[in-house]
């Protein structure tokens, strides 16, 4: 006979009893080690938040767009990681995680994620126009700044002989405005360029 918090046993009702509490003990743990992938989600889906605020803050759109790409794996990863955690045999459905003043189920979590993903590929859209803006005012010289400046971007970029045209489309039936510039940047009469075939040079969505 044994002593033992279990109580007083003989050796093979305390084998019996041992694994009845280790199987109790193991139910247990099971949800628990559930529980803290939860957490861990929560903490990836802050961390994901708080890199998608930086990218929002970046100046220079080569740094947002880096910044936005990290920011969307994160994205990315709290959502499969939500599903992941819903279809576990430990998953509790009820189970809720604090995200800002928000209690979540996971199906919350999961929409809070795509959602989130969403605004981060509109936010990439803006930097990838914003970096082919700079790209493309870092090319202009003399008057050709002076008209971008003033007139902002054009619609498009007519390259002519000797020189090139800047063409800014117009609402409704206005006739678009055009600027002649010559191989140096200065603004011409467009007739100075010729009669030459002109090619069109792709300009960024505004």
């Amino acid at each position: 006979m044994f002593t033992t918090p279990l109580g007083k046993l003989t050796a093979p009702k305390l084998r019996e009893a041992c694994t009845v509490e280790k199987s109790k003990r193991s139910t247990t743990l099971t949800p628990l080690g559930w529980r803290v992938r939860v957490e861990e989600l929560r903490d990836r889906v802050v961390q994901a938040q708080t890199e998608l605020e930086h990218a929002k803050g970046a100046a220079d759109p080569k740094a947002r767009l880096s910044a936005l790409a990290v920011a969307a794996g994160g994205f990315t990863e709290c959502v499969e990681r939500a599903e992941a955690l819903a279809g576990d045999t430990a998953a509790d459905k009820n189970a809720k995680v604090k995200l800002g003043k928000a209690d979540l189920t996971l199906q919350g979590v999961r929409k809070l994620c795509e959602g989130a993903g969403a605004e981060v590929r509109k936010e990439t859209d803006k930097a990838t126009a914003d970096q082919e803006l700079t790209s493309f005012m870092a090319s202009l010289r003399s008057d050709e700044l002076e008209v971008a400046r003033r007139e902002g971007r054009p619609s498009r970029v007519e390259n002519r002989g000797g020189g090139r045209v800047f063409i800014y489309d117009a609402k409704g039936k206005a006739k678009a405005k055009r600027f002649a510039f010559n191989a140096e940047g200065h603004r011409v009469d467009e007739k100075s360029l010729g009669a030459s075939a002109p090619t069109l040079e792709a300009i960024p969505p505004k």
